[in-house]
């Protein structure tokens, strides 16, 4: 599994139900007796932007790297039973990005668990406007990291389109298919030395060395 998908793993795993009953994100198209079920196709793939060697920081350390942007095309599946199941998914999958785009408490890094792994929220936020929000209440005192900076993602360039239908009505048992398409533009780093980064790059600095 790569990078793009992982985010989209992030944004909806363990957050789709019905009848109670958790809805799993998988890699493969679903045989009928998996149906509910999404899937991930990235066939399309991602295409370098652009290329270029800079001074990051990470760790508060200065270091080299290679930071390569792609553009990156998947197609998001909704595999469904019954057009109840497929327009309740549809809600959930939209809520879900909408609730990741508006930087919602549940996708900072550090929340785990159902709760937020850095503070006890206590009556001191119960009326603070970003808490009203379902946002972190001090971003820049505790350490917080939403899925955008996780992923190195730039988050202006983030689309999904209305989901359209790719009904498979012709099978001896009808499957109903719903596909959000899905871009955005996100970076990665080569740390001159030969280590692929896995951490976050805290910084980057506007200077590119020749």
């Amino acid at each position: 599994m790569m990078k793009m998908e992982y985010f989209i793993l992030d944004v909806l795993q363990g957050r789709l139900t019905l009848d109670d009953n958790s809805v799993r994100l998988i890699q493969a198209p679903p045989q009928y007796n998996n149906i509910p079920a999404l899937t991930v196709d990235n066939s399309v793939g991602s295409r370098v932007l652009n290329s270029n060697k800079r001074n990051i920081t990470v760790n508060n350390r200065r270091v080299e790297a290679i930071e390569t942007e792609y553009e990156a095309d998947l197609r998001l599946d909704i595999w469904a039973l019954t057009e109840k199941q497929r327009q309740s998914l549809i809600e959930q999958v939209i809520t879900c990005f909408y609730q990741a785009l508006s930087d919602h408490y549940q996708y900072c890094t550090s929340y785990m668990d159902e709760t937020c792994q850095c503070i006890v929220e206590g009556p001191e936020y119960a009326t603070d406007k970003r808490a009203v929000k379902k946002q972190c209440p001090d971003p820049y005192h505790y350490p917080y990291e939403n899925l955008w900076t996780k992923y190195h993602i730039d988050q202006k360039t983030f689309t999904i389109s209305s989901p359209y239908n790719l009904d498979e009505l012709g099978e001896t048992e009808p499957i109903l298919r719903s596909r959000f398409d899905i871009s955005f533009n996100y970076k990665d780093y080569y740390f001159i030395g030969g280590k692929i980064s896995d951490t976050i790059i805290n910084q980057t600095e506007d200077t590119a060395d020749g």
